[in-house]
């Protein structure tokens, strides 16, 4: 509701049933706390997912960019849990 998204100390106001059936605060079960996150979070097949885009420099051809960033990856040594996937021209 628009009245609990105006600010965090809002959220105290709100009251959730116990396992018994009685009204409490949401203070009571819940802390706050401010920290960093994304705004958004995007999704590739219902998994969480990031879009890193790329331009050309003159002089490189997409398949040489392609394998500069495979390269990059692979000196990365991502967890095997990461996967990465090229979409559009170069995925063909």
């Amino acid at each position: 509701e628009p009245q609990y998204q105006r600010s965090p100390d809002a959220l105290s106001r709100l009251f959730i049933r116990s396992a018994q059936g009685r009204l409490v605060p949401i203070d009571e079960v819940s802390r706050i706390a401010r920290t960093v996150g994304p705004l958004s979070v995007n999704h590739y097949g219902q998994l969480p997912a990031a879009t890193v885009s790329f331009n050309l420099q003159q002089g490189f051809s997409l398949g040489e960019a392609a394998q500069r960033v495979n390269d990059a990856l692979r000196e990365l040594r991502i967890p095997a849990s990461v996967t990465v996937n090229f979409q559009g021209t170069v995925k063909e």
